[in-house]
Order: C-alpha cells, then structure tokens, then sequence
C-alpha cells in the first residue's frame, strides 16, 4: 500500500502510520516530509490505519481486478476525514 496523508491541505510530515488487524499492531512506518507512506507485503484483509495527528480509517487489501498500482490518500480537511484512491 502507497499512500499520502494531509491534514488541511498541507502533508503531514514524519507523522507516525500504524496499521491494525483484530486489533492487534501489524505494520507501522512514518510519513516522509511531503506526507508519503509505503506498507509493503500485506495480506488481503479489513485493517484500521491510524495516522498520529490525523486519525484512523478503515481500509481493505483486495485483489486488483487488473493489474495497476493504486495510491491512496488520507487527509482531514476542516476537521472532516476523507480518503480517495487513484491508480496508474
């Protein structure tokens, strides 16, 4: 999983990304200075991603229905989260 976190327009910078499934710490990473994260190798699943000073999201892992690259990102604009996709 690539992805990007915002926060108000702006990248959230070295901002701690953890990833969770049952509950239990599975991944974690910090953002780099413009906002981007990479979760390699993860199993297909339901998994809660938090980011420290943005909040959490629920995500899946699914098989792609063709082969492409998705990019994901997370941002919170006026204290409302949102996340979207784009692919290649």
């Amino acid at each position: 999983m690539e992805g990007s976190a915002t926060k108000d327009g702006r990248p959230l910078g070295l901002a701690q990304v953890r990833l969770y499934a049952a509950g239990k710490l599975i991944r974690n990473t910090t953002t780099d200075k413009e906002g981007h994260f990479t979760l390699l190798n993860l199993p297909l699943g339901h998994y809660r991603l938090m980011f420290k000073g943005l909040g959490s999201f629920d995500v899946e892992v699914a098989p792609p229905l063709i082969l492409q690259n998705f990019f994901y990102g997370f941002g919170r604009s006026h204290g409302c989260l949102d996340w979207g996709a784009d692919s290649n």
